[in-house]
């Protein structure tokens, strides 16, 4: 093969190579799943806080919920439709341990084509509290809306409770 041949070779590789990167970093399919990794991300506590990073927290949470949004949390919280009732609950389960780790697994993504997607996923949170250790396993129903470019969580719904065992009550 001639020297010529190599280099538009390579080139044309570079350019694919560009081509595909682009299109999963755009991918519905990419930023939604990002969107729920900052969810499990701002759930989560690696010690003590103030305040203010609570909120910060809750606020994170709440920013990632579509306006209208509905969650069902039986037996937790029953359905919550209200911004400050999300950010109080978020507070609190943060505030109750010391530390908690967030994370997933069985995570199933549909995206339509109407702007709307649907997950499942298994979610669990350990966490570290004067009591000592708890954990809740929970199997939950996502579904998505995209908002003015932006994916947000319409309504999430706990499906059932796997494992219980007093992390946060």
């Amino acid at each position: 093969m001639k020297a010529g041949q190599i280099r538009l070779l390579a080139l044309l590789a570079v350019v694919v190579t560009l081509f595909a990167t682009y299109r999963w970093w755009a991918s519905d399919q990419r930023r939604i799943r990002a969107r729920f990794a900052s969810l499990q991300t701002e759930l989560e506590k690696s010690g003590k806080e103030g305040t203010l990073d609570r909120f910060a927290h809750a606020r994170a949470v709440d920013k990632l919920f579509a306006d209208g949004f509905v969650i069902r949390a039986q037996p937790y919280e029953g359905t919550l439709t209200d911004r400050q009732e999300l950010m109080a609950v978020v507070d609190r389960y943060r505030e109750s341990a010391e530390t908690v780790r967030v994370g997933a697994s069985d995570v199933l993504l549909t995206v339509r084509e109407n702007a709307t997607a649907e997950m499942s996923a298994i979610v669990e949170a350990v966490g570290e509290r004067a009591g000592g250790p708890g954990r809740e396993r929970l199997r939950l129903r996502i579904a998505w809306r995209k908002d003015d470019g932006e994916w947000r969580i319409q309504e999430l719904e706990v499906l059932e409770v796997l494992d219980s065992s007093g992390l946060f009550f």
